[in-house]
This record gives C-alpha cells, sequence and structure tokens, in this order.
C-alpha cells in the first residue's frame, strides 16, 4: 500500500479554496442544468419511441385514402344504381332492368 506524505505538498491559500468552492459551486449548477436536459431528452425519446415511424405513417394515409375511395365509389355506384332506378320507373323500358339494378345495388 501507498501512501502520500502530504506534509511535503504545497498548501492552497484562502483565495484559492474560495476560487474551487466557486467552482464547485458553479459544476454544481451546471449539473443540475444537464440533469434537467437530460429528464427532457429522455421523456422526448420516449414519446418518439412510442409513436409511428415517417413508413408506417405513410402506410396509415394510404389505407385511410383507400378506404375512403372504396367508400366513394360505393356510395357513386349507389348513386347511380338509383338514378338508372328512377329511370327506369318512369320510361317504359322492361321490367327486367330494374330488376337487374335492384340485384346490383343489393350486392352493393
Amino acid at each position: 500500500m501507498y501512501l502520500l506524505d502530504q506534509s511535503r505538498l504545497s498548501e492552497a491559500s484562502s483565495d484559492e479554496l474560495r476560487d474551487m468552492d466557486a467552482q464547485v459551486v458553479d459544476l454544481e449548477k451546471r449539473i443540475k442544468v444537464e440533469d434537467a436536459n437530460l429528464k427532457n431528452l429522455m421523456t422526448e425519446l420516449k414519446e418518439l419511441n412510442s409513436s409511428l415511424t415517417t413508413e408506417e405513417a405513410k402506410a396509415e394515409v394510404e389505407t385511410v385514402r383507400m378506404c375512403l375511395s372504396f367508400s366513394f365509389l360505393v356510395t357513386l355506384g349507389k348513386l347511380l344504381v338509383n338514378l338508372i332506378q328512377k329511370f327506369l320507373e318512369n320510361s317504359h323500358i322492361k321490367r327486367n332492368f330494374l330488376h337487374r339494378a335492384q340485384s346490383i345495388r343489393d350486392a352493393l
């Protein structure tokens, strides 16, 4: 075991000790600030990890877009069938056509 003989070291003056104490206080403040920054960054990281990636978000948007398009087409199809029905009801075209239009609408 090695022991250092401290009697050979020079003593620090009161001014040097005061300066060192001030440095310690300053460093402790910096540590608190950095701890707060780290805590904020960890919270942000946690939020980012639980959110969708860009690719996942794009896939979700595309899925919604496809659903809306399909829904629009179904609605448009129903409207067209209804218009055909109205036309057929008001004309002298065969009832067979009217029956077919009803079958198509029911299928949608």
